[in-house]
């Protein structure tokens, strides 16, 4: 994209290539050097994320339980109650 923007804006051959040459020594080093360190600690944050996950899972189906049994209970309630007021008239 960079190449046909550069074109259909009359930038020189010259400037392009030279900006071009230029954005890559900064852009290569900057991304390689990135992969680099997140490849590196990436296994240690991974293994300490996994140690979490595995406490709150049993935190997440405690609560999704609990919810389950909240809005069981609420509906069973709420039809009762219609039920009541619909045989009351």
């Amino acid at each position: 994209m960079a190449g046909p923007l550069a074109g259909s804006t009359g930038l020189s051959f010259t400037a392009f290539f030279l900006a071009n040459f230029l954005g890559g020594l900064v852009y290569v080093p900057l991304a390689v050097g990135v992969g680099y360190i997140v490849g590196r600690h990436f296994g240690v944050v991974l293994n300490k994320i996994q140690l979490i996950e595995g406490k709150l899972e049993y935190f997440a189906v405690g609560i999704l339980g609990i919810a389950a049994v909240a809005i069981i209970a609420w509906r069973a309630l709420t039809s009762r109650k219609a039920a009541r007021s619909g045989s009351a008239r």
